[in-house]
């Protein structure tokens, strides 16, 4: 997940890795200019080992990114909502996976860092902000129902956001969220910004998002 917390979405440009081929753009949430937009981009690794993921936005903004690796995923695009709002209550909107044993991933990004509370039933994964200026966090649920995944709702400081839900099904078995890499601080006068030694395997599915 690639996020940003100024200027606008079209400044966040196709992340870059030795591991991946071909990246797909799966959402965008955009809650304006100079407001926070998370984009979320899909790849399947087809070189593995320990490489570096580089996301490629505008210089001098607040940005985060969440890389998540993901097994067992049956190659399809997955299930994808996006939301924007403002307020304490960061709802992420719901998807319909149609299998019982999909993997939810759920992501939100707010334009201030004061912490953030996970939804009740998810296990919150990574939870990256830059001084005060911008907040992201992922959360991830293994689903046992088949249907809509209803909202999944994020507390956290009264400030406007973006969210991205997504739900993925399994090959042969439910798909597997591995490990997770974060990286923040990004309001500096350099790009790209890169996560170092990203450690995959060939035909993991890595899912990158960032804000800004």
């Amino acid at each position: 997940w690639h996020a940003m917390d100024w200027d606008t979405a079209a400044e966040m440009l196709t992340p870059s890795s030795p591991a991946v081929t071909t990246w797909t753009l799966l959402g965008t949430a955009d809650a304006g200019t100079n407001a926070p937009h998370v984009k979320l981009w899909r790849g399947e690794v087809t070189t593995g080992g320990a490489n570096n993921v580089t996301f490629n936005g505008e210089n001098g903004d607040s940005q985060t990114g969440i890389i998540a690796i993901v097994a067992n995923d049956d190659g399809a695009d997955g299930a994808v909502a996006t939301n924007t709002g403002s307020g304490t209550n960061h709802v992420a909107n719901a998807v319909t996976p149609g299998t019982d044993d999909a993997l939810l991933l759920a992501y939100s990004c707010c334009a201030a860092n004061s912490g953030y509370t996970t939804p009740g039933t998810m296990v919150e994964e990574a939870d990256t902000g830059v001084f005060a200026l911008l907040e992201s966090v992922l959360a991830s649920q293994a689903l046992t129902a088949a249907g809509s995944t209803g909202t999944r709702t994020f507390t956290g400081n009264d400030a406007t956001f973006a969210s991205i839900s997504i739900a993925l099904k399994g090959a042969v078995q439910e798909p597997v969220l591995e490990q997770y890499w974060e990286a923040s601080a990004w309001n500096t006068n350099t790009t790209p910004k890169t996560i170092a030694n990203v450690n995959v395997l060939a035909g993991e599915i890595l899912l990158v998002a960032a804000i800004s």
